[in-house]
């Protein structure tokens, strides 16, 4: 289970003789609470790019099978164009 910020700077803990100074202990969580926010922050960031940059390749995919299918088109056309210049270049040949 994550934890977030303010369960760490909520955190207490009990007092024992000879045990920790609490002022550095709170600082402590307080640091860590701190950066826990930053990195929080910075992850959510992240992944907000993730899924923008996700979209940008599927859109960019998209894009590449729309190309293929047009030059496959054009490659098919221009062959039917050849045949047919080839076979009325024959005809003319031969009713020459």
């Amino acid at each position: 289970m994550p934890i977030t910020p303010l369960e760490i700077r909520k955190q207490e803990f009990k007092k024992a003789l000879r045990g920790y100074d609490p002022h550095e202990v709170r600082a402590f969580l307080e640091m860590v609470s701190i950066e826990t926010e930053s990195l929080l922050r910075e992850n959510a960031g992240f992944t907000e790019r993730v899924r923008d940059l996700d979209a940008k390749i599927e859109d960019y995919r998209r894009m590449e099978k729309i190309l293929q299918d047009t030059m496959t088109t054009t490659q098919k056309a221009s062959d039917e164009l050849r045949n047919g210049a080839k076979k009325e270049a024959e005809t003319i040949i031969a009713n020459a």
